[in-house]
């Protein structure tokens, strides 16, 4: 009887700190939330500009097209010598393509980015509790959650319009996909092919 009330002390205790450290997991997804959304004001400089500027070209009805015109473009296809015509976007990536979808539904160029990319990270985090979990024990999955969402690169790479965590998404999801199971399906054969085709048409010197 002493042994059972011990045992059940003891997974009591357990199950406590599990759902602490869960608690402590979800409030620090909570506060990456909160300071990407009190901190995301604007664009920062470099590539940045691009992209928001083609997402807020796209919502005008003119399509994906850049507002850069280069010397070089006065005389060569597509613009044609003499025209001022807008040229394709500079990245013409998968990315860009959701970033004007959520741009639809929020109307703000610079804050579909940002929405995007909070929702990519925190979909990155649990790919990297998901990883970390095959390995080890549900408490150190959760660390590993914790120091992945509260790095500071985390979140200055959520606050600014590129591409890097759209292909940090990508990455993890490629890795647990390969390293879930023992052996590797046709399904998980086939999943992998497309998000390394996605990877692909995201940056081709993936290759």
């Amino acid at each position: 009887m002493d042994n059972q009330i011990i045992k059940f002390r003891n997974w009591e205790i357990a199950s406590r700190r599990k759902l602490s450290l869960r608690l402590w997991g979800i409030l620090c997804i909570l506060t990456y939330i909160a300071l990407s959304t009190w901190a995301g004001v604007g664009v920062r400089g470099t590539d940045q500009y691009w992209y928001v500027t083609e997402t807020a070209i796209a919502e005008l009805g003119l399509g994906m097209k850049s507002n850069s015109i280069y010397p070089t473009a006065w005389l060569d296809p597509p613009l044609g010598r003499g025209s001022l015509d807008l040229q394709p976007p500079i990245h013409n990536v998968p990315v860009l393509h959701l970033a004007h979808f959520l741009n639809q539904l929020v109307g703000d160029s610079y804050k579909s980015w940002l929405f995007l990319n909070i929702f990519l990270t925190i979909g990155s985090s649990v790919f990297v509790y998901l990883i970390t979990r095959l390995f080890t024990q549900e408490k150190s999955a959760w660390i590993a959650l914790i120091l992945f969402i509260l790095n500071p690169l985390t979140l200055w790479l959520t606050l600014n319009p590129l591409s890097e965590t759209f292909h940090v998404f990508m990455c993890l999801m490629l890795v647990y996909v390969l390293i879930r199971q023992q052996s590797l399906r046709l399904w998980d054969v086939s999943l992998s092919a497309l998000i390394l085709t996605v990877l692909l048409l995201s940056r081709s010197n993936w290759i």
